[in-house]
């Protein structure tokens, strides 16, 4: 979507294993498997120092999770929710750019922040295609392997 990967889904996912050698953000199914990274932390970190919230559930039901959130770092939701209740949490709509090959490029030459790629993910954010669903092998494939 913002022209770090120029492969499909389906390509990135069954090209993973090698080029996760080269760089580990190519790692998407490696990077989802959240228990590894929770592991690493409570190396560091006592459980009793962590709050975990469920994405899903924050969408769902926003102010249950922030309460829950105050009550484990001791703030007053009193004085929070003014900040932050009753604002709609939205999840990050995906798509696919217009050209990814011009989106991938564009970053990859003139850098994230270049008003050049502002202007071309502009441009593929316009005339964006909604992203397709997954294929029935694909969401087999990961169901099995989460």
């Amino acid at each position: 979507m913002k022209g770090v990967e120029n492969l499909s889904f389906s390509e990135a996912i069954e090209q993973e294993e090698t080029r996760v050698e080269e760089n580990i953000f190519k790692g998407y199914k490696k990077r989802s498997i959240y228990v590894e990274q929770v592991k690493r932390y409570l190396s560091y970190f006592p459980k009793e120092n962590m709050h975990f919230i469920i994405f899903e559930k924050l969408i769902a039901e926003p102010n249950k999770e922030l309460d829950k959130l105050y009550d484990f770092l001791g703030v007053d939701n009193k004085t929070m929710a003014g900040k932050s209740k009753n604002k709609e949490i939205k999840a990050n709509q995906s798509y696919i750019p217009f050209s990814i090959s011009l989106q991938y490029h564009s970053r990859n030459l003139f850098g994230g922040n270049s008003k050049i790629y502002k202007a071309v993910n502009y441009f593929n954010k316009a005339f964006a295609n909604p992203r397709p669903p997954l294929s029935s092998p694909m969401r087999s494939m990961l169901n099995n392997f989460f």
